[in-house]
Order: structure tokens, then C-alpha cells, then sequence
């Protein structure tokens, strides 16, 4: 049974005639050939009369297919109108066969032709075909078209520009080919022209984004562009799908127009809130870093613009030179405040570092961090070679000498005081202790107070934990041996081993776990160990981490 035949009995199914049309009498043979069972076939030729009184009055209940080997007359004159009307027109044409398959009316009989190419793939048409067309106009149905086309998911012009530049940024020509191929190259362009402005006799998506970046450039030209590709750059930009194009075009819009050059005088109010290309934002970087250098602008208005910058599409690529700057120019300012501190006591003198200039050495280690992780140590070079000047000989060399004439007063290094390392166990451990809670105390070596700040107030922002930092007097001499001693329970005397650097708690040795472990064990009075912090954290299980905590107080 020929496909013709199978949507015959369908049609058959539901109608009691079909009119079936054959402009060019190609299907004359196959006509007279079916045998279709219980269906009456007649060739209409130069007799409507005769023939519709034969459907209407002789035979009111017997199937017809009628068949016409000629073109279906107008409205006005065709005399069976009011049977077609009521019941099925079948046309054999590839055009009407595929308006057929689709079910779709007549009237987009011009649509198909128009685009035939696009029909002629079974694909296209399945894939149309399950959008729901039955009630579309013919635009409507041209752009779901355009989104099988650009493979889109949705019916936007602005999704179709973004796929047609994804392929183009590979240097994949297709979507030009297939949208000249399917004639619908004058249609996607006619809407772009409608809603973006953009016309031209000789149409191109790289010289319409040219013309969009140049629009919305903050030192570009006015052009017929119109306001609605501002929201196109934006989506394009915010697109996980599409925005590994927008590097590619926007270097490559870069080399095509003098962006440089504009550049070149800018400033930076001219340009702090604009984000098409990278070149702005090294300008911006190198603008901010001179004016660093210079003091020529104020840490706030420069950490606003930071701030400004945070979202923008290039921040992310560049966020480690901004965030240098940012704590570079913080560095510079708080050196220039705090260089010439003096102290009438040692203790005021560390009240206020505790309170105040830490934050000296925190932003001189965010910008070695962040200049570091860059990896473009180049572009902030005079920015770094400056900062170390300052933070090593306005800052450490003037402080110290502030400093040291505070420490050349003591008669003695304040090793009982309240707030010394050597009464940590007896001021922060042993309350605890007396109380028989359970207390975990976790040691990092040489981790600045400027760190354990910063720390601390990560905890309190978690909004979960409590946690509260107070400054400890190092020992001295300051290295890593007697200051961990200096931390165990010291029962009479911390001393150094003869012709040794190795300490001694109340004559027992402090080096390594089991050294500090058996100085727990013997002067805590409670049950107490040390563990290295690798060998805790590998412990593969909440049993074998229950049974070793088991053995903790």
C-alpha cells in the first residue's frame, strides 16, 4: 500500500469525500491504478453539475474520492465549494503533501514553498511539527524555524544572534550557508533590522556586532544601533551557553577598531562602568595603579570602583590585579596614618597592634598573595617594587625604631604576665579543664596575628560560631621549639638543654608529639595527648576518628 493510500483511509476515517487536486496530472496513473474498498473514485473533468448531483442526491452516503487533474479553481468559481468546504482538499504536490504531514492549513501553502529546502528534511519537519504550528501565524512560524536552525530552545531573536556568533567565533560558517539555503536569510536579517537597527545591503554577524560594541562603547560613536543591544550584549555576557564567545569576538572587535587608542587619554570616570572589552579594564588597572604610586587618589574612591568593577564580565579573569590594588593602596594609606606611632608603655604599644595596626601587615600580605596568584607580575610591577619600599622602610624601619625604645625599657621580658605565651596552659587551658569539659587546642606554627584576625572573624560571619582573639607575648628567643613548649603545662621550670637547643619542661624534653604527649600526660592532670594534624585528618572513618578522640580530653 503506497503512502498515498494509507492517508487516503485516514482521511477517509473522518470525511465522507476528498478532493484531491493535482495541478500537474502527475498522479493520474497511480489514480486510476488504487483500488481503495469501499470507496467510490471519480476524475472530475468539465462536470461539477452532473457530479455533485450524484454526491448529494443519488449516492448521499457513499464514500468519493474526487479527483482533479488540473489547478483547484478560485472561490468564485468553483461550484463543489460548499462540499470542499464540509469536508477534505488532498493536493499531491510535495508542497501540499508536506502541508499534509504537518497538518497545517492551505494558506501557508506559500510558506512551504518559499522555504522548501527547510521541508524537504524529514527532521526539520518532525522537529516543527512537535513546536505546535496549528495556530501559528506565518511569522510565528518562521521563527520557530529560525530556532530549529540555530538550534535554540526558545523563540528569541536574541538567542538566534547569540548561536549564529557561538559558531561564527569558531570560524564555523554553516548557519550563514543554511539560513541562504532555506531562504530565510532576508527574514533573520529583516528582524534584526527591526529590532536592532542594524541594515545593510550586504548583511554579516561580524559587522553587526561590530556596530553594537561600537554603539555601547563608552568612548565609541552614535549609530542607527538602537538601546535593545545593550540587553543583547548583557544576556550574551551572562550566558553560560554563549559567553566563551564573547572573549573571542570582543578580542577580535579590539583589533578591528582602534580601542587602544581611544583608550589612551581616557579617564577613569569616562570609562569605571564600562566592560565590552579587556583592554578597558587594563587601562583601568594601570590608570589605578599610577595614581596608587602618585597618591593621587583616595583608598574609598578607589576601592569603589573595585566594587563597581565586581560584576563585570572581565573582573573575574582580572580579580587578583584588582584585589592587589585594592589592598596595595589600603597598605599605602594605613603606613602613611600609622608610620610615626609612638607608645608611652610596652603594653599600649601592643594594645594597639592587637587593635589597630595589624592591618599593616594583613594588606601587605594580601597584595604579595594576590600579586602573586595573578601570575602577571608585569602589570602591577612599579606597583610592587613600591610597596616594598614603603612597607619595608616606612613601615618596619620606622616602627621598629618607635618600638624599641618601649622594649629597652623593661627590666625584665614579661614572660608572667597575664597575657604571656608561657601562661596559655594555666590561663586558656586549665579553666576548662577545672570544669571537666572536653577541649580540643589546635596549634599553627608561625600563623601572624594579622592571620588568626582575619580567621576570626570568618568564624563570627558564618553566623554559627562564637570566637574572640586576644594577643599572647612570644617568648624569647622566638622559634618554633620554645614557643610550643612554652604552651605545655609547665609544672616549675621551661629551660634550654646545655649546648642545646632543645627545651625542657620541668626536665622532661618537648621535642616532637611523643615529647609533648608525655608533658600532658604527666603535668595535666587529666587525660590529654598530642596528634599531628595530618594524622588526624587522614583518619578514614567516623569510627577510627570516634575511637582516637576517645583517648582526648
Amino acid at each position: 500500500m503506497s503512502r498515498i493510500e494509507e492517508s487516503l483511509y485516514k482521511l477517509f476515517d473522518e470525511h465522507r469525500l476528498v478532493f484531491w487536486y493535482d495541478e500537474k496530472s502527475e498522479m493520474t496513473e497511480d489514480f486510476e491504478q488504487m483500488q481503495l474498498q469501499g470507496i467510490e473514485k471519480v476524475h472530475v473533468q468539465q462536470n461539477p453539475f452532473e457530479v455533485k448531483y450524484r454526491l448529494v442526491k443519488t449516492e448521499p452516503k457513499q464514500k468519493f474520492l474526487l479527483y482533479f487533474s488540473e489547478v483547484r479553481p478560485a472561490y468564485e468559481d468553483n461550484w463543489l465549494l460548499d462540499l470542499e468546504l464540509a469536508h477534505h482538499v488532498l493536493q499531491t504536490d510535495q508542497e501540499a503533501l508536506f502541508l499534509q504531514e504537518m497538518e497545517l492549513g492551505y494558506h501557508f501553502r506559500d510558506l512551504v514553498t518559499e522555504h522548501l529546502e527547510f521541508f524537504k528534511s524529514k527532521e526539520r519537519r518532525t522537529k516543527l511539527k512537535e513546536l505546535g504550528t496549528a495556530n501559528d501565524t506565518h511569522d510565528e512560524i518562521r521563527y520557530k524555524m529560525l530556532s530549529i536552525v540555530f538550534g535554540v530552545f526558545n523563540y528569541q531573536l536574541s538567542s538566534f544572534v547569540l548561536a549564529h556568533t557561538a559558531t561564527f567565533s569558531d570560524g564555523n560558517e554553516r548557519l550563514d550557508k543554511e539560513l541562504k539555503r532555506y531562504n530565510l536569510e532576508k527574514v533573520y536579517w529583516k528582524e534584526i533590522g527591526k529590532i536592532y537597527g542594524y541594515q545593510s545591503d550586504k548583511p554579516s554577524i561580524f559587522e553587526f556586532l561590530i556596530e553594537v560594541f561600537e554603539r555601547n562603547f563608552a568612548l565609541g560613536r552614535v549609530t542607527a544601533i538602537s538601546k535593545e543591544s545593550r540587553l543583547l550584549l548583557s544576556q550574551w555576557r551572562d550566558s553560560i551557553q554563549f559567553r566563551g564567545s564573547y572573549h573571542v569576538i570582543s578580542q577580535k572587535i579590539s583589533e578591528e577598531l582602534p580601542i587602544a587608542a581611544k583608550l589612551q587619554n581616557a579617564t577613569l570616570d569616562e570609562i569605571a562602568d564600562d566592560e565590552l572589552f579587556k583592554l578597558t579594564d587594563l587601562k583601568i588597572i594601570h590608570t589605578m595603579q599610577k595614581a596608587v604610586i602618585e597618591q593621587t587618589i583616595a583608598s574609598d574612591k578607589l576601592n569603589g570602583i573595585i566594587k563597581r568593577r565586581e560584576n563585570k564580565f572581565w573582573y573575574r579573569e582580572l580579580e587578583e590585579l584588582y584585589q592587589a590594588l585594592w589592598h596595595g593602596s589600603d597598605l599605602i594609606a594605613l603606613v602613611k596614618k600609622h608610620a610615626d606611632t609612638k607608645y608611652a608603655t610596652f603594653e599600649e604599644g601592643v594594645k594597639d597592634y592587637a587593635q589597630n595596626l595589624y592591618k599593616v601587615d594583613q594588606s601587605y600580605r594580601k597584595f604579595i598573595f594576590h600579586y602573586r596568584a595573578s601570575n602577571q607580575n608585569r602589570v602591577l610591577s612599579e606597583l610592587y617594587d613600591r610597596i616594598e619600599k614603603i612597607y619595608s622602610n616606612d613601615w618596619l624601619l620606622h616602627y621598629n625604631d618607635n618600638w624599641q625604645p618601649r622594649v629597652d625599657e623593661l627590666d625584665a621580658w614579661p614572660n608572667q604576665k597575664l597575657n604571656s605565651q608561657q601562661l596559655f596552659f594555666k590561663n586558656q587551658v586549665k579553666p576548662f579543664l577545672d570544669k571537666r569539659q572536653r577541649l580540643f587546642v589546635v596549634i599553627s606554627d608561625a600563623l601572624r596575628f594579622e592571620c588568626g584576625q582575619e580567621l576570626t572573624a570568618r568564624l563570627l560571619s558564618e553566623n554559627k560560631y562564637l570566637a574572640s582573639i586576644e594577643p599572647l607575648i612570644s617568648t624569647l628567643p622566638s622559634y618554633t621549639q620554645l614557643g610550643m613548649a612554652a604552651m605545655l603545662p609547665v609544672t616549675n621550670t621551661l629551660s634550654l638543654q646545655t649546648n642545646s637547643d632543645t627545651v625542657l619542661v620541668d626536665g622532661m624534653a618537648s621535642l616532637g608529639i611523643q615529647g609533648r604527649s608525655k608533658v600532658l600526660e604527666t603535668n595535666s592532670d587529666v587525660r590529654a595527648t598530642a596528634i599531628q594534624a595530618e594524622e588526624f585528618m587522614a583518619k578514614n572513618s567516623v569510627q577510627e576518628g570516634g575511637n582516637s578522640l576517645k583517648t582526648m580530653t
